[in-house]
């Protein structure tokens, strides 16, 4: 991700030079307040890279919110700490929800860094396990070309924690000509998996067998991949930019996982 600009578009109502907008605010001891927020979506639409991290860029780290009743009241500062999730009202009366959470990376190993930071991370589905996730673009610093991508994040709802999923394709890469690949892919990709769905015995030990084709890229795979992405490029437009819809096509491994484990006992 060097050399790269980026682009946060997961509001589509909010313009970018907004100073405040319409929200609601959920306190961790439980009440709410509805007024006008100023906070981690204004002013960092556009930026260079400056960090590692991708949630500090888009400033969703963001150590406090400007807050005010309405247009005429005066404004207070409330900090991350005291926030459980934040809900922007879109002109279309349209809401996203934020939640405060803490994030943790996964390490090469795919170990779960014990390293945590509070960030505020867009809620897409709710449930045993929530899935939050977001768009943004990339630009090149040099050839001014952009290039869409989306990031997933996952809590199982027993843990106080979000796992950045996102960064495996920067460690498979760098493994690639290795001789132990498939070994190490395989814990990059299953040790996240087994934290995630750690109390289902049932999932976690046929994680190994279930990521085998995918780490093989047998032919079962390869077609069930092709697959996919026809019937991805049928759907409507409308559908195609849905992430939930994208999750589903482009995590489609770890969507039945998600869904298997709603029936977990």
């Amino acid at each position: 991700m060097k050399n790269l600009i980026f682009i946060f578009v997961l509001l589509i109502s909010v313009t970018a030079n907004a100073k405040f907008v319409e929200g609601i605010v959920k306190f961790n001891d439980g009440h709410e307040e509805k007024g006008l927020i100023k906070s981690f979506l204004e002013e960092k639409w556009f930026f260079a890279q400056t960090s590692k991290s991708l949630e500090e860029n888009l400033n969703l780290d963001d150590k406090f919110l400007v807050f005010k009743i309405n247009n005429e009241s005066d404004t207070k500062k409330i900090l991350i700490d005291e926030i459980n999730q934040v809900t922007l009202i879109n002109e279309n009366n349209t809401v996203q929800i934020f939640k405060v959470i803490f994030l943790r990376e996964v390490n090469k190993d795919g170990t779960i860094s014990d390293e945590e930071r509070k960030v505020y991370l867009p809620l897409l589905k709710e449930g045993r396990i929530n899935i939050f996730g977001f768009k943004f673009l990339e630009k090149s610093v040099k050839g001014g070309i952009y290039s869409k991508d989306e990031i997933f994040y996952y809590q199982n709802s027993n843990e106080n924690y979000a796992i950045n999923y996102g960064n495996i394709d920067e460690f498979a890469s760098e493994i690639i000509f290795e001789s132990n690949m498939r070994e190490k892919l395989s814990k990059r990709m299953g040790n996240p998996l087994k934290d995630l769905f750690k109390d289902c015995p049932e999932i976690v030990n046929n994680i190994d067998t279930l990521l085998e084709p995918y780490i093989e890229q047998d032919r079962a795979y390869e077609a069930e991949e092709k697959r996919l992405s026809k019937e991805f490029k049928k759907l409507p437009k409308e559908k195609q930019n849905d992430l939930l819809t994208i999750h589903y096509y482009d995590f489609n491994f770890i969507d039945k996982l998600i869904n298997d484990y709603q029936n977990c006992k």
